[in-house]
């Protein structure tokens, strides 16, 4: 599903270089729940934004289902997230003018499909994430976790081969973390959805398949 060949990201900062990454190799399967691990400054955000194509290396190759995502051109990496990828992160980013449902199918309106189809698949994903009887309530009427529920729905619209989360529960404590850590269980099972998250909390570490540690850009075990 996911192959990285030695992975590369270089920083330039003045007249100092920084290697965030350094020659990484991983290879995620279909079907994975994988974390990525490791100390603050090791690289793990870096990683997983050069996976999730929102980012790219200094050197290196990044093969997603497939497809040689590098060679790439910056339209066809464009329609390649939206169509292929998913993306969850810390801080919701879900519209406060947009009801939940509105925010949940919002991505598959931009992918170009139609009103209906639209709201029939937002609504679901609002059942499936729990949040049935919220559909109407704006993001101000939601606790964090119930508005992470929405962006990790809104992240499922259009069928993602892959879903990416970067510290999903960094904002959420920790019964809200739990529910959130539980879903993401039951996707996975459920639906075989390949997921790869970013967290740095060690008690996350039972509800993971696999874990990738990182220090100082380097896997480390």
């Amino acid at each position: 599903m996911i192959e990285a060949n030695n992975l590369r990201k270089t920083y330039q900062m003045g007249s100092v270089k920084l290697d965030a990454l350094k020659d990484v190799s991983i290879d995620i399967k279909k079907g994975e729940f994988v974390f990525i691990m490791g100390p603050s400054g090791s690289g793990k955000s870096t990683l997983l934004h050069q996976l999730a194509l929102l980012d790219e290396p200094t050197s290196g190759k990044i093969i997603i289902d497939g497809i040689d995502t590098v060679t790439l051109s910056d339209n066809e990496k464009t329609n390649f997230r939206l169509h292929k990828l998913g993306y969850v992160f810390q801080e919701y980013a879900i519209l406060k003018e947009l009801t939940a449902l509105e925010n949940i199918f919002l991505p598959a309106m931009t992918a170009g499909k139609g009103n209906a189809q639209c709201k029939k698949r937002g609504k679901e994903l609002i059942e499936i994430v729990g949040l049935k009887n919220r559909s109407n309530h704006l993001p101000s009427e939601l606790s964090g976790g119930q508005q992470q529920r929405v962006a990790i729905a809104r992240a499922l619209v259009n069928k993602p081969k892959i879903l990416f989360a970067d510290e999903p529960c960094a904002n959420l404590d920790t019964e809200s973390s739990k529910s959130i850590l539980e879903l993401f269980v039951k996707l996975n099972a459920e639906s075989n959805q390949t997921i790869v998250m970013v967290t740095h909390e060690e008690w996350h570490k039972k509800y993971a398949q696999r874990i990738i540690y990182l220090r100082d850009g380097i896997i480390e075990k």
